[in-house]
């Protein structure tokens, strides 16, 4: 049987055979290694380590410049990329980061975390305390702004309430008002206070 039967055989006992007899670096067309196969096509654990006991190239790369470690990152396979990173393959690439299998996890930094030994890479993920740090900081945003809105409508409130007394506007019309007429964003409630607070405080004026 050739490796690429074997690999699609998913058949340990047969993998583990099949390397005393077979060349383990051998490529196909594609130039892909049977470790790269046996990647490709999901084998278990146990047929990859076979393979890493006999020394399998962990460096080579097939004709689109995947290596086996970019293979057991593409196809998500952790317990062969732990067992590849204990047999020493090579993280860098001549090519630099972006050539890296660290660069093709960044969408998983869980996996993209276990290949941090790469050169020029940065953690993705945060400890426990640097989340807890994060939440802090942002639930004490989240209630400052509220607190700060709370302020604004409070005045705002009033400030219409006395407006109410000197036109004769009632109240549930004033509360139309402010659903209806105020703006909701930051910038849109600033520039309509600085249009008629003017008036509004007219409005004081005359009611004393």
């Amino acid at each position: 049987m050739s490796w690429l039967e074997i690999s699609k055989s998913k058949d340990v006992e047969q993998a583990c055979a099949a390397v005393h007899s077979l060349d383990i670096n051998e490529r196909d067309e594609r130039g892909r290694t049977p470790l790269m196969l046996f990647l490709t096509y999901r084998m278990p654990a146990e047929a990859i380590k076979c393979l890493l006991e006999q020394q399998a190239d962990l460096d080579a790369e097939d004709k689109l410049g995947d290596t086996a470690l970019k293979k057991a990152v593409k196809f998500k396979q952790i317990e062969a990329i732990q067992l590849m990173l204990e047999q020493g393959v090579k993280l860098d690439s001549t090519y630099g980061i972006q050539a890296t299998a660290w660069n093709a996890a960044r969408r998983d930094p869980s996996i993209a975390d276990m290949l941090l030994g790469t050169t020029g890479s940065v953690r993705l993920r945060l400890t426990q305390a640097e989340q807890a740090i994060v939440d802090e900081i942002l639930y004490e945003e989240s209630s400052e702004r509220a607190a700060a809105r709370s302020v604004i409508w409070t005045q705002l409130y009033y400030c219409m309430l006395s407006w109410t007394g000197t036109t004769g506007m009632t109240v549930p019309s004033l509360c139309w008002l402010l659903v209806n007429i105020l703006p909701v964003r930051r910038s849109h409630c600033s520039t309509w206070l600085s249009c008629w607070m003017p008036i509004i405080g007219w409005s004081w004026t005359k009611m004393k």
